[in-house]
């Protein structure tokens, strides 16, 4: 039985599998251009499953159960999450080479050499890119991925409100995300919740990359 696609994907239809639509000119078959679509795809739903895991385990102190598991647990889906949100747009950036046959390396695949190749493709879809690239966003994004991947972890705190001497004894737990501005140099602070709103914005901004190549192979 078919049913939507959460991730709106006009190049995949949803049926008892998944089947890639046709594209109306060929691609360099040694770019595997459908397995990029996959993996961007995967990655996504691995970002999604990442924020549902952070956010139910964010409800409780960490001090319930197993304290030292489940503070480390919150600690890897935290970092997890962001690494499979900026790997999403990486594997799209694989899509465009492969695609609109820029030629790059797998490994020399990054939006600074796509931007120096943007003759290949539309230019809608190049400034699509750019603007999502460059925007606010997707700074915070990135700068808590380098944070998590090269500096140290990404940082959190935790407020508890309650009495009492037990794990169970409180009545409201907020975990803030904390993040290195790279522009002052001063540490910012959102809800944990603001990961929700960031697994949002990619999905967009992806389904937007495939939209352009849609329409580029009608």
């Amino acid at each position: 039985m078919k049913e939507a696609d959460w991730l709106a994907d006009p190049l995949m239809s949803i049926g008892s599998q998944f089947v890639y639509k046709e594209l109306a000119r060929s691609t360099d078959p040694d770019q595997h251009w459908k397995g990029y679509h996959f993996c961007t795809r995967l990655k996504l739903e691995a970002a999604d499953y990442f924020c549902r895991q952070l956010l139910g385990m964010s409800q409780a102190p960490f001090t319930s159960g197993l304290p030292l598991l489940a503070h480390r647990q919150f600690k890897w889906s935290l970092d997890v999450f962001f690494f499979e949100l900026v790997s999403a747009h990486d594997m799209a950036l694989q899509e465009i080479n492969a695609i609109y046959g820029m030629g790059l390396e797998p490994e020399k695949v990054d939006w600074h050499n796509i931007e120096r190749k943007k003759d290949h493709m539309p230019s809608d879809l190049f400034s699509h890119v750019s603007k999502e690239w460059g925007s606010e966003w997707f700074r915070k994004v990135r700068d808590l991925r380098n944070t998590g991947a090269h500096h140290s972890y990404i940082w959190t705190s935790e407020l508890q409100g309650g009495s009492g001497d037990k794990p169970w004894d409180y009545d409201s737990h907020e975990v803030q995300l904390l993040r290195l501005n790279t522009k002052n140099q001063e540490i910012e602070s959102e809800d944990i919740s603001a990961c929700t709103e960031y697994l949002k914005r990619m999905v967009f901004h992806i389904n937007g990359i495939w939209n352009h190549m849609a329409k580029e192979f009608k």
